[in-house]
């Protein structure tokens, strides 16, 4: 049985796993420019990382912002996709958002990425105008009361 593990992102070493596992997906699997990735957000937002036999496999990012929590950056390496673990990231990002009072959680997934998180729960509330690389963003919504 494989041991998993999430926690929080609190030092160096782990912010650098979650930037490459970032990097891994964002940029090289999906061609999207690795200066998209890195925005001002980065140092005022709650970061996890995800550990399969002590090894970094997914990272997501929280941003609270006036009782909406700002959910991105949600990124599992390809091999380990279908088996739960990015669930299990977005689980734990809504529980922090809880933690600290979020009403709302909302993300700006890839619009490829709709039917995933609409079985966390997410209903779409618009297309974004903006594209990401080549690909379309959404807005999906979700109430944490």
């Amino acid at each position: 049985m494989d041991a998993i593990e999430i926690r929080q992102v609190e030092n160096v070493k782990d912010l650098n796993a979650c930037h490459y596992i970032r990097r891994k997906v964002f940029t090289l699997e999906q061609g999207i420019p690795a200066h998209l990735d890195m925005d001002a957000s980065e140092s005022q937002s709650v970061s996890i990382l995800l550990l399969k036999n002590n090894q970094p496999i997914g990272t997501g990012r929280l941003l609270i912002e006036d009782h909406s929590a700002c959910l991105s950056r949600i990124a599992l390496l390809k091999e380990e996709r279908g088996f739960g673990y990015g669930k299990i990231i977005v689980s734990n990002l809504e529980k922090i958002a809880i933690a600290k009072k979020a009403k709302l959680a909302y993300l700006h997934p890839h619009d490829f990425l709709e039917s995933f998180y609409a079985r966390l729960g997410y209903v779409k509330t618009k297309d974004i105008e903006e594209k990401v690389g080549i690909h379309q963003l959404i807005r999906m919504d979700k109430d944490l009361t």
